[in-house]
């Protein structure tokens, strides 16, 4: 016994010459000073002889400091002191001191491999392994409270810290690193939630065998997380330690955003605290952070999303945050100001655009706004520069909608508050960012069912846009859908369900879907707008610079710069890809609904036989269709507008899948049925005229025009449609407006007559123009050609005048005796006379050209009775203006500063004379116009056609010259020997002799055909009364025709036979 008590002395003074040095002496070689545990909490061998030098004079070392520890276990070696524990006992200890990372043992830095299954190497000794027997020094699930406690109170963690080093012989995996930042982790809370985590990975470790391990660890989860709520809920229990701020640091913490771990560590705090109250309390300090409403910085914003998306996770953390008030206002009248000071409104707000650009007078962009924070010098930026600013913009915005998508998401789960999907409307009054990023939000959460393969299509009930609530404006009827007007004219059925509901309940599906399209109704019309009218005033800017003392007005630069930096940043958001392309694709998946509802019997939108199913004059409006609002064509095509103009990439990256887009834009186009609004047929147009692909960055969308069968087939019936109805609107359609309409359809014209088959379809068309036993018959070419010609006699006319107009005041401005009045007053003049030429000459230049594509290969409808006058007269008036002695009253002093082309013009209607020329009832038409036909007339064509060099044409113009000659030398011939004819014979509009005289059913007045004919083809009504009437229904009067023939023979004005 005395001996083994020498050993053990001896021992002991070995191990504290290890440690400890006197000054006379130098502390051991490095390799025998590695070998000690207490060098392992440092960086360094220096580090840690210099830590023992501090210490070279202590007699007495703390048994529950490092070095006491340390001291201690070098007098009696732990291999002498047999244990006494269970296999269990073992596996409970492993558990607990694995997940804590603490230990009872005294002895752990010698026999840490005995104690436990596998070995943490570094760990926190703890207070109460004094009170432990030597033999069974293992914590159980009995003193787990008191060691957690002890654990958390312990003031100096880092002097309790022991280290255990496996021997070379043993085996790795019974041993395993640990930092030391996790051992001696410090805040409550996120140290909790480490010990939770590690809880966490020991239950996936363990197998569903090791039952008594994984009881073990779910019960260190439950104390945990009891220790969370306690902590929390009386945080004076640790002093010095603001709890309810270490946790709101972990749940703001992006690395843990939406992380399983996180997510287990706080669904169990809240099974172990279910009380509503404790919740509250709990989650305090996070709460009030999240309520408040932030600056719209990004730094700022983000922690506030991590923190929510974290809570939303919960459906009973989230019910508390949506009950609290700030979630969305409450009352019966909120503003859209309102929302956004409540939490999601806040958050919605972040984007780069400027707020309420300005609307005064002038350009205004410094005089109520600043330059945007993000673009704050655009003119001294690089345009990658430029780039970089808006990528990182872009990115931002797009992480900022994605966490916000998973609130929402989330939110429509937690509370009955938020499982009707239309407590997410928000009122008009609200930023354009704000209503962008909502937009975006709500498009997300419709993508799982907007796919137009989706059976869940087929859920979205149209008949919420006409039901409304007997009682209160609750749910999907907050959104007043029953008022808004509607796409189609309803039939009688559809009136009549549109009753008053109040028990009437829609899916989440149809909520949501009609939320978004009534959303991006309030979005993108306004926002578009904004973004084009700020456009227009930094082109007129622009063109400002180039003016003489442009930047003598000091603010000059500071308006200019303020107006490019607010249109970079409003790009940044207004053109992301992230933004557009899922909108493009939503648009595109209402098309294919909206052409499935178009049918009866609801047949894929490939399915559908356009031609038949809306085209049609006997086309019905199915009930379903007839119940939709007019705001989602009108919204849609607006969006197709602006891609087509700020964003064609778009179109074409996405062009593989447009073919529902394509097909319902051009159907509802050419349906009056379908679409009663001349304007959103016209808008659809412009639409369609985007689509077209006629320029090199719209390339791939050719693919749907030339392999679409239904395309082919209902194209070109549908562009003659909607030309034609523009002109019967009962004066929807201002005069002056239906120009510019026509305008776009005029592009997809042009595009049609190149690709064969569509050129085919309007060559069929043209070929429905057929005379019966009762005359012309009334065909939509009839009209369409008709309409064409009216117009080109309007535009060419009036832009004309505009041109004489312009050369009149050029020369008066030119006078030097011009008092400055007079000269402001008539720039003001030239001013409006130059941009109506512009309008005018565009117009004209392109009515005529398609006059002449037409009659490249269509002849016969031109020249029908009604028709070949209008067009000879045409022709021969503006041959007159533009090749006689009037044509110098037009040169103006830059022809292209107006668009006009008189050389191009003058070619066009030579080309048409010659192609028409074929028919002897035009040629006679072109002799008879007394109007604008001279003899001299042609020539005068021919002599301009010879200084332009087109002899290409100068042949065949000299050929149709001689034909018209002769019939005007039968004309002079016949006019002298014919009589006066009786006043019954002659037509009581013209005062002409009736060639083919008919009966007007409503007024019973006799006119001559081609004149009734003219006159319906414009206006379908008896010009004497008023009351309608069509083609179709005049009636030839046989026996007045008989008697006219009759009498044009005995004067021998026509052969007797």
């Amino acid at each position: 016994m005395e001996q083994m008590g020498d050993e053990i002395q001896q021992q002991q003074q070995q191990d504290d010459s290890m440690i400890v040095a006197t000054d006379d002496q130098v502390i051991d070689s490095d390799q025998e000073f590695q070998s000690n545990p207490f060098s392992q909490l440092f960086d360094s061998i220096r580090q840690a002889k210099t830590a023992a030098k501090r210490f070279k004079n202590a007699n007495d070392f703390n048994e529950t400091t490092l070095i006491g520890q340390m001291k201690r276990n070098s007098k009696l070696p732990a291999q002498t002191i047999p244990l006494d524990i269970t296999q269990q006992e073992l596996l409970i200890n492993d558990v607990i001191q694995r997940t804590l990372l603490v230990t009872g043992d005294k002895y752990f830095s010698k026999r840490g491999h005995k104690i436990s299954v596998r070995v943490p190497q570094t760990v926190v000794l703890l207070p109460l392994s004094d009170e432990l027997p030597e033999k069974r020094c293992c914590l159980t699930l009995d003193i787990v409270d008191e060691a957690l406690m002890e654990r958390l109170t312990m003031n100096n963690i880092q002097a309790n810290v022991v280290t255990f080093k496996p021997s070379e012989k043993s085996n790795n995996y019974q041993s395993y690193h640990v930092s030391t930042a996790d051992v001696t982790e410090s805040n409550a809370i996120t140290y909790l939630f480490e010990c939770h985590r590690r809880a966490r990975l020991l239950l996936q470790e363990f197998s569903n065998d090791q039952q008594d391990s994984r009881r073990a660890v779910d019960k260190c989860k439950t104390i945990l997380t009891t220790f969370v709520g306690s902590c929390l809920l009386t945080p004076d229990i640790l002093e010095g330690q603001d709890t309810h701020r270490q946790l709101d640091s972990l749940l703001t913490d992006s690395q843990y955003s939406s992380a399983a771990e996180l997510y287990e560590f706080l669904n169990d705090i809240l099974i172990s605290y279910p009380e509503v109250s404790d919740i509250k309390q709990i989650f305090e300090h996070g709460m009030l952070a999240t309520f408040k409403v932030s600056s719209l910085k990004y730094d700022d914003m983000v922690p506030k999303l991590i923190r929510l998306c974290n809570y939303s996770q919960h459906d009973r953390l989230m019910k508390v945050v949506i009950e609290s008030g700030h979630w969305l206002p409450r009352g019966a009248n909120v503003s859209g100001k309102s929302y956004e000071q409540t939490v999601l409104g806040n958050l919605l707000c972040f984007s780069s655009i400027v707020p309420s650009l300005p609307l005064i007078q002038g350009f205004g962009f410094s005089m109520m706004h600043s330059p945007s924070p993000d673009f704050p010098n655009p003119m001294m930026m690089q345009p990658s520069q430029a780039e970089f600013t808006t990528n990182s913009l872009q990115s931002n915005r797009q992480f900022i909608v994605n966490l916000i998508h998973k609130i929402f998401k989330s939110s429509l789960k937690a509370s009955a508050d938020c499982q009707s999907a239309s407590q997410m409307y928000f009122h008009e009054l609200a930023r354009d960012g704000f209503f962008l990023n909502l937009s975006a939000v709500l498009v997300r959460l419709c993508a799982p069912f907007m796919i137009i393969s989706s059976p869940k299509l087929k859920k979205i009930d149209p008949s919420v846009c006409i039901k409304q609530n007997s009682t209160s404006a609750r749910g999907i009827y907050k959104l007043n859908l029953h008022d808004e007007t509607k796409l189609a004219n309803q039939p009688s059925s559809a009136e009549n369900n549109n009753a008053i509901n109040g028990d009437a309940k829609f899916g989440f599906i149809t909520e949501i879907f009609f939320i978004t399209h009534k959303t991006l109704h309030l979005a993108l019309p306004t926002v578009i707008n904004t973004y084009k009218n700020l456009m227009e005033r930094l082109a007129k800017f622009q063109n400002m610079v180039n003016t003489p003392g442009a930047f003598a007005n000091p603010n000059f630069r500071q308006e200019f710069e303020a107006g490019v930096s607010q249109q970079l940043a409003m790009k940044a958001h207004l053109l992301d890809p992230n933004l557009l392309e899922p909108l493009l694709d939503f648009y595109n998946t209402t098309a294919a609904w909206m052409l499935q509802l178009s049918n009866e019997d609801g047949k894929h939108y490939d399915q559908i036989n356009i031609n038949q199913e809306l085209l049609s004059g006997s086309a019905k409006v199915p009930d379903k269709f007839a119940m939709l609002p007019e705001f989602i064509a009108d919204s849609l095509s607006q969006f197709v507008i602006f891609l087509g103009h700020f964003a064609p990439k778009i179109l074409e990256m996405r062009s593989a899948k447009l073919e529902p887009l394509v097909i319902c834009i051009s159907s509802l186009m050419g349906s009056l049925k379908y679409v009663k609004n001349p304007h959103v047929r016209a808008q659809l147009a412009d639409a369609l005229a985007r689509l077209i692909p006629n320029k090199s960055d719209k390339l791939l969308l050719q693919e749907i025009f030339l392999n679409s069968k239904q395309m082919q087939d209902s194209l070109a019936l549908a562009v003659l449609n909607v030309f034609v109805d523009m002109e019967r609107t009962d004066n929807s359609v201002e005069f002056e407006q239906k120009f510019s309409y026509r305008h776009n359809i005029y592009d997809i014209l042009e595009y049609l007559w190149t690709v064969p088959v569509y050129k085919d379809k309007i060559i069929e068309l043209s070929n429905e123009v057929t005379v019966d036993e009762r005359g012309l018959k009334d065909v939509i070419f009839l009209r369409f050609i008709h309409l064409l010609i009216n117009d080109a006699v309007f535009l060419l006319d009036e832009a004309l005048s505009n041109l004489s107009e312009i050369k009149k005041l050029q020369h008066e401005l030119s006078q030097e005796d011009l008092s400055n009045q007079a000269k402001q007053e008539k720039l003001q003049q030239l001013k409006f006379s130059s941009r109506m030429a512009l309008s005018l000459n565009v117009l004209g230049n392109q009515t005529v050209h398609a006059l002449t594509l037409l009659t490249q290969s269509i002849v016969r409808p031109f020249v029908e009775i009604g028709m070949v006058d209008r067009i000879s007269s045409m022709l021969n008036y503006f041959a007159v203006q533009l090749a006689g002695p009037k044509a110098n009253s037009f040169k103006v002093k830059d022809f292209s500063e107006f668009h006009f082309k008189p050389d191009q013009l003058i070619c066009n209607i030579a080309q048409i004379y010659i192609r028409l020329g074929q028919s002897e009832r035009f040629c006679k038409a072109i002799q008879e116009d007394e109007r604008s036909y001279t003899p001299q007339l042609f020539y005068q064509i021919e002599r301009v056609l010879n200084k332009l060099s087109r002899l290409d044409i100068v042949e065949d113009f000299k050929q149709l010259h001689d034909r018209v000659n002769k019939f005007a030398a039968e004309k002079k011939e016949l006019d002298a020997s014919m009589p006066e004819p009786p006043e019954e014979f002659l037509d009581p509009i013209m005062n002409t002799l009736m060639v083919d005289p008919v009966i007007l059913p409503t007024s019973g007045t006799i006119i001559d055909r081609a004149t009734i004919v003219r006159h319906l083809l414009s206006c379908q009504n008896d010009p004497f009364n008023r009351q309608p009437l069509h083609l179709d229904d005049i009636v030839p009067h046989q026996e007045l025709k008989e008697r006219i023939d009759q009498w044009l023979k005995d004067n021998n004005i026509i052969p007797s036979n």
